[in-house]
């Protein structure tokens, strides 16, 4: 019987978000990055006079998105990003699947699935953005 081969192409994809506003009932879809121009709350970047967000990048990581086999960690205080070069643990808030761009809008998750420690700290607004 001949053998099958099996190609799998890997794709990183990480996105850190700059300020997403949680309301207090644990959103599963919410924007992580607007269209367009744009800068954080706290003033970054420093290098620049603004990030932007295209329609042909919104589409990009959509697509990235959707070729992935697991879920992406939305993580606190962006744990993942420092964890290994700390030495520290990056607990989960919450995981998602599904990235939608929505042109004049942004980047949005579609359908964060919560832990249930992130999802009391989202209804007792201990974490906001």
């Amino acid at each position: 019987m001949p053998s099958l081969s099996h190609k799998q192409t890997k794709t990183a994809l990480a996105i850190a978000a700059l300020g997403v506003e949680l309301s207090s009932d644990a959103p599963r879809d919410f924007r992580l990055i607007p269209a367009g121009e744009f800068r954080a709350v706290d003033g970054r970047p420093a290098e620049c006079a603004s990030w932007v967000m295209t329609d042909e990048d919104g589409a990009r990581l959509v697509a990235d998105m959707a070729a992935r086999e697991s879920a992406c960690v939305i993580d606190y205080e962006h744990a993942t990003l420092h964890a290994k070069k700390a030495g520290t643990k990056a607990p989960a808030a919450g995981w998602y699947q599904q990235l939608e761009w929505r042109p004049g809008d942004g980047l949005w998750i579609i359908g964060a699935d919560w832990t249930a420690a992130a999802t009391q700290e989202i209804q007792g607004t201990h974490y906001r953005y």
